[in-house]
Parts: structure tokens; C-alpha cells; sequence
């Protein structure tokens, strides 16, 4: 005879109703995760924010340009074998649990952690801090090597934009409950995308005006013979056309580049309203100045910082830390509710870190090579840009939203989010 009883769906949907509140063991479970994520990203934090004091000492001199590309390049790497990870320690928490799974993950980390500050010099930075979105470190760089603001005071201000941006993870997270994950996070795609270049322009109008009015007064050129130019790496010995290229990206200043005759020497041509300056053959002492004689300013002069200008370049900071959390505030309670339980880990981490781990990690990687290639300093944005345009795309034609599945009972059964 059989006996009838309740099916363990149905246990499970009784014993963890949608809607209930939180109980103590799921609260702990909530800290322990968040934890976790701390420990996460600890490492990758402070690379990215050390990377340009340490590249010099662990790449090859010569290049400053390629020795901070070399170490984009390492901070890459780390993102770039994450979804390998995913795989294999996602499917280990489908099968024994996740509970042992995020122990042997974190023992892992903190090995790697041990092993990384056995390096020489490296070790000496003392720890190592929690990394923020890849998009966060992109603004760092552009205020220290672009805008020439010194690195304590930079620091500081993404601290700060970072203290006051954090609630709204919560808060995007809360209304995502409501309105829906899908919306959010592509209107945060959306946004970034057409911001990005009036947003970096403020930075420069506000943190370095007087770069703002050198770039603005002074168009510069560089006359090169581009068969003796080289890929950007630190293997390669820097040619004279390599030196001036990497010079003025590492002024931080934009330049137009135009074919020279085969064999010719590299050529600065400043045009103002002065008059047009023009520098043979390359020689660091004479190209810096010229470039200080056109007004070059050297750094940026905090000294004649009004309050509005703190004001603004934290306001343009805070936004850019807005659409963070507009975009990851929603996406973990949304990739949980697209796969069913028994695949859940593996499916929400291999996708989380392709996403996140290869298009973002490699961001200042490729945005760096960019602005060096192009000579302009913005044009590493339309890296960032173009990702989240195909975001956009991509989840307006081909994902569901997920808010109304019901994670016990429900297979991710979906409905259209527009």
C-alpha cells in the first residue's frame, strides 16, 4: 500500500514560506556571506590601488607606460580565471553543500593572500584592502595619473564616495524587491554609459582646471615614423618613438599623432595662440620644457580649491559609486532566482564571473592601453561604454525578470520584464 504524504517541495515551501522574515540562522548566514565577500575581494583592492607605486619594481624600467600595463595586465589575470574557479567550486557547493565549499574557499584565499605578501617589496605595503568595481578604479587612476592629484588626497575623496554610496546597495537592493532587479540594473548600464564622458570631463574641470585650460589653449602633435613605434610591453626596448608616446600619456595630456617620413626622428609640435613651438628629435629635457614654458602645470594645484570644487569632484565621484550599486545592488537576489536549487551555484558563478571577472577585471588593462594607443585621455571610456550598451541590449532582448520567482517552489519560472 502507499502512503501519501507531503512532497519534499512541499516540506520545503511550508518550513520556508516567501514573505516570512528573516530567522536568526538565516541573519547569521547573511553576515557570514557578506564577510566572505569582504575577504573575497581583499586582494585584489589594494593591487589595483598600489599597481602604480609597485609596477616600476616589478616590471622592467625604460617604460613607465608598459610597466603599468604589465601590471593591469597581472590584476587581469586574477579576474580573468575566475569563471574556471566558478566551475569547479560551483559544482563542488551543488553537491556537498555550500557550506563547506565558502570554508575551503576562504582558506584557499587566505593561503594566496600569505604567499602574495612573501613577494619582495610587496610585502612591505603592510595588507592588502578590499576591491571595489573595476569601474571605481578606473576614476582612481584617471584623478592620480591623469589628473596629476596627489595620492593621498585621491584617496580620500574615493573613500569618502565610497562611505557615502554603500547604503544604496541596500537601498537599490530594497527597491528591486518592488519594482523589479531587471529595470534597475540596466537603467544603471544605461546611465553609466551616456555619463561617463561628461561625468570624467567634470573631473578634469574640477580637480585639474589648469590642465583643463593647458589642453584647451595648446593642441599638441607628435610626428612619428610609425615603423619604428612598438606594441606597448615591457619586454620590448623603448624606441624614441615609444619614450615621447609614453611621455605625454604619462603627463596626462591628449595629443593628435601623424605619420612622419621612414626614418625620421620624432617631432612635438605645440600650437597656441602664442604661437607654435616645435621640438626636433626626441630628448625628455626639451619636450618637458616646452611643455612648461606652454604652462604645463605639473600637478594639480589643490591650493587654489575653492569648496566648490571639493564639493563637485565628490559629487561626481558619489554618482559614479551610485551606479555601482544600482547595477550590483539587485544582482544577487537575481541570479539566484534564474536557476533552480540543484544547479544554482554553478549556474549564478560561472556567468557572475565571466561578466564581472573578464570584462571587468581587464577594464584598466584595456582602457590604459587605449588612452597610450589613441593619445587621448578619455578614450579609454568607450571601453566601460560599449559593455554596458551591449548590457543593455542583451537583457532588454533575451532576460526575464525575476522578481516574482519563488526560490522554493519555483524552478525560476520568469516573466517578462518589458
Amino acid at each position: 500500500m502507499l502512503i501519501e504524504g507531503p512532497t519534499p517541495m512541499t516540506t520545503m515551501t511550508h518550513a520556508s514560506p516567501r514573505g516570512a522574515g528573516m530567522t536568526s540562522e538565516e541573519k547569521f548566514v547573511i553576515f557570514a556571506s557578506s564577510l566572505g565577500t569582504v575577504f573575497e575581494w581583499y586582494d585584489f583592492y589594494l593591487y589595483a590601488t598600489l599597481a602604480p607605486f609597485f609596477a616600476a619594481v616589478f616590471f622592467p624600467p625604460g617604460n613607465a607606460t608598459a610597466a603599468l600595463l604589465s601590471a593591469f595586465a597581472t590584476y587581469a589575470a586574477g579576474f580573468l580565471v575566475r569563471p574556471f574557479g566558478a566551475l569547479v567550486f560551483g559544482r563542488i557547493g551543488d553537491l556537498v553543500g555550500r557550506k563547506y565549499t565558502f570554508l575551503v574557499t576562504i582558506m584557499v584565499m587566505g593561503t594566496a593572500t600569505f604567499l602574495v605578501g612573501l613577494l619582495p617589496t610587496l610585502g612591505a605595503t603592510a595588507g592588502q584592502g578590499v576591491v571595489w568595481y573595476t569601474g571605481q578604479f578606473y576614476a582612481l587612476f584617471f584623478l592620480t595619473l591623469n589628473l596629476k592629484l596627489d595620492y593621498a588626497t585621491a584617496y580620500i575623496l574615493i573613500a569618502i564616495s565610497l562611505i557615502i554610496g554603500t547604503p544604496f546597495f541596500i537601498a537599490f537592493g530594497r527597491l528591486s524587491d518592488r519594482i523589479g532587479r531587471l529595470k534597475i540594473i540596466l537603467a544603471g548600464c544605461l546611465i553609466a554609459a551616456l555619463t561617463y564622458f561628461p561625468l570624467f570631463g567634470a573631473l578634469t574641470h574640477y580637480v585639474n582646471p589648469d590642465l583643463e585650460k593647458f589642453q584647451q589653449t595648446n593642441q599638441l602633435t607628435v610626428t612619428i615614423d610609425p615603423a619604428t613605434c612598438q606594441a606597448i610591453a615591457p619586454w620590448n626596448t623603448p624606441t624614441p618613438c615609444d619614450s615621447a608616446r609614453d611621455f605625454l600619456t604619462k603627463a596626462g595630456l591628449s595629443f593628435t599623432t601623424v605619420n612622419g617620413a621612414p626614418g625620421s626622428a620624432p617631432v612635438l609640435t605645440i600650437k597656441s595662440p602664442a604661437g607654435t613651438r616645435t621640438v626636433q628629435g626626441w630628448n625628455q629635457g626639451n619636450w618637458q620644457a616646452a611643455i612648461n614654458e606652454a604652462g604645463y602645470p605639473k600637478a594639480a594645484d589643490t591650493a587654489k580649491y575653492t569648496w566648490v570644487n571639493w564639493f563637485m569632484t565628490e559629487l561626481v565621484l558619489v554618482i559614479m559609486v551610485m551606479y555601482v550599486t544600482m547595477v550590483y545592488g539587485p544582482i544577487a537576489a537575481f541570479l539566484v532566482e534564474m536557476f533552480p536549487t540543484k544547479i544554482r551555484y554553478t549556474s549564478m558563478s560561472l556567468p557572475y564571473h565571466i561578466g564581472n571577472g573578464w570584462f571587468g577585471g581587464v577594464l584598466p588593462l584595456v582602457a590604459t592601453a587605449v588612452v597610450a594607443y589613441t593619445g587621448d585621455i578619455y578614450y579609454g571610456l568607450w571601453y566601460p561604454i560599449i559593455v554596458s550598451v551591449t548590457t543593455c541590449i542583451v537583457g532588454f532582448l533575451f532576460l526575464r525578470e525575476t522578481k516574482d520567482t519563488d526560490i522554493v517552489t519555483s524552478s525560476a519560472q520568469a516573466k517578462m520584464a518589458f
